[in-house]
């Protein structure tokens, strides 16, 4: 795993589109970006996969095979906008 100091330019962007899906706001910068090797890997909140992961307060976890997949970023900001790992309906709502 490795650190992504700087992550994609799309997701601040995207990170503006789910704040305004959401109707919620909160700071792009207070996150923490990682990379994980492949396109999945194993997962630390439940038994199984994840290709993306966030973790309280504000730390999320990409597949490095999954960097550019809009959904899943935007279902992980989510989570950190939200601050909460379930999944309410504003999920769905959203699209993610």
């Amino acid at each position: 795993m490795s650190a992504a100091p700087t992550p994609p330019a799309a997701y601040r962007v995207w990170w503006e589109e789910i704040e305004r899906c959401a109707g919620l706001s909160g700071d792009f910068d207070r996150v923490e970006w990682y990379e994980v090797p492949g396109s999945s890997y194993s997962c630390p909140a439940h038994e199984g996969r994840c290709d993306g992961w966030w973790r309280s307060p504000h730390t999320i976890y990409m597949a490095q095979g999954r960097l550019y997949d809009r959904r899943l970023a935007e279902h992980e900001m989510l989570h950190d906008l939200l601050q909460r790992g379930d999944h309410p309906p504003v999920f769905q709502a959203c699209g993610v």
